[in-house]
């Protein structure tokens, strides 16, 4: 069957769905279904505070929108490790630009991240060994590169602890090839760091910032990422960064795709981050993946498959649910339950952030504050200093004049006494001149 007929059968098939189910009437069954009315009471109950996610359940079921995919029930269910292993792997292959083949489904044990608001996460392991945690975010703010390297540093730790036992770590690497030097204990392989694998961390955003978008580009939205050095040397690193910018791919990219431009630019794929080119065929897989995150209308859906005809299967799988409405209820109501519990985590953290804020701010008004008096301080103090400098100046300047006046006096002093002593010598003279008249009047 070639691409064309394909195609044709797949969108005709959805079309039908579509007509088929365009008599199905949600509240009818509601109505008939006392435990569906009940669970559809409780949704609408807890979805007060969220009317959008309200709307978007309405939306699906009178077949006016698809799937909210991204979010964690759906993406586990449509991208189920079990039943659709091969699809997973070819979204991840896609992704991280390499080969490989999903093996198994780790535990989520991101319980000490909660605080990031997460509408999905899952970590896989892969036929090479290596780790993926795929993750959705919806605001990239609460996903700083903090705690984008956290989550890398967990999955290596993860990795780590799972293979530091001798009898974990050979049921760990059942599948790889060993190596040459490593060391056999009792019928097991002994832990050795070249046992460890990459890991890749893979952040799918709703909503970008200015810290996703190149501004010399802003039609990038594929970033990849590891660690390097100044000096080009070779020394590989485990710790490998996908991240991609939903928003932007629908911005830029998006509406060219749909009218069947698939043609690989720039934006789509930068060869030189990669150790192997990527096949023609996860070329195709990352656009045809990123298209189907993003499509929301039937309408779009429609055209998407026209263009990718082998998204059909998994748009048919999203229709099914129409026909199962307290499944799909009860996934909606899942995916509610973890918005309200992120939405009430991000209050509580906007409420730390902010009364952290308000505490740093006191804290400095109280530094500034301290500050301001011990300037205060430290400027009465010197206007004291000042003071005593010129009183004391004063002091030595009047103390100058006494000096002086003091040797004037006693300069005043000595001549007056020189003058005593003079007049004095005069008046003996005087005294003897009178006494020599008078002896001689006599003689």
């Amino acid at each position: 069957m070639n691409n064309s007929l394909h195609k044709d059968i797949n969108i005709d098939k959805f079309k039908a769905v579509n007509d088929n189910l365009s008599s199905y009437d949600f509240l009818s069954a509601v109505r008939n279904n006392p435990n569906l009315a009940l669970q559809y009471d409780n949704f609408r109950r807890s979805s007060v505070s969220n009317k959008g996610w309200a709307d978007r359940f309405n939306d699906y079921i009178s077949r006016k929108k698809t799937l909210p995919l991204l979010y964690d029930p759906f993406f586990k269910k449509l991208f189920n490790g079990d039943e659709h292993r091969q699809r997973l792997s070819r979204l991840v292959s896609s992704i991280i630009g390499q080969e490989v083949t999903v093996i198994d489904i780790l535990p989520s044990e991101s319980s000490s991240f909660e605080d990031s608001f997460i509408i999905m996460d899952m970590i896989v392991r892969l036929s090479d060994g290596s780790i993926a945690n795929i993750e959705v975010q919806k605001i990239v703010s609460l996903f700083p590169g903090e705690r984008l390297s956290c989550y890398s540093a967990d999955a290596i730790m993860r990795q780590y602890h799972r293979l530091s036992s001798s009898t974990s770590t050979a049921r760990y690497n059942d599948d790889i090839s060993q190596d040459s030097d490593s060391i056999s204990t009792l019928g097991h392989k002994t832990f050795s760091y070249k046992d460890m694998k990459n890991v890749h961390t893979i952040v799918l955003f709703e909503n970008s910032n200015s810290n996703l978008i190149n501004s010399d580009n802003p039609e990038l939205y594929f970033h990849v990422g590891t660690t390097t050095f100044n000096t080009h040397i070779n020394f590989p690193l485990l710790q490998k960064y996908h991240m991609i910018s939903l928003d932007t791919f629908r911005k830029y990219r998006y509406s060219d795709i749909i009218k069947g431009n698939i043609d690989i630019k720039k934006c789509d794929y930068d060869e030189d981050v990669y150790e192997k080119p990527l096949t023609d065929q996860m070329l195709r897989d990352r656009l045809a993946f990123m298209s189907l995150f993003v499509t929301e209308t039937v309408d779009e859906a429609i055209a998407i498959q026209n263009i990718f005809p082998e998204l059909s299967e998994i748009f048919d799988e999203m229709n099914e649910y129409l026909a199962r409405p307290e499944e799909v209820l009860g996934m909606f109501s899942e995916a509610l339950r973890i918005l309200n519990h992120n939405t009430a985590v991000l209050m509580v953290d906007e409420y730390r952030k902010k009364y952290q804020e308000m505490e740093n701010n006191l804290r400095k008004e109280m530094q500034e504050r301290e500050n301001n008096i011990k300037r205060e301080m430290q400027q009465e103090m010197q206007e004291m200093q000042e003071m005593q400098n010129n009183l004391n100046k004063e002091m030595q300047e009047q103390q100058k004049i006494l000096d002086d006046k003091d040797k004037q006096i006693n300069s005043q002093e000595e001549q007056h006494k020189k003058d005593l002593e003079r007049i004095a010598e005069l008046e003996a003279m005087l005294k003897e001149s009178r006494e020599s008249k008078e002896s001689n009047g006599q003689g």
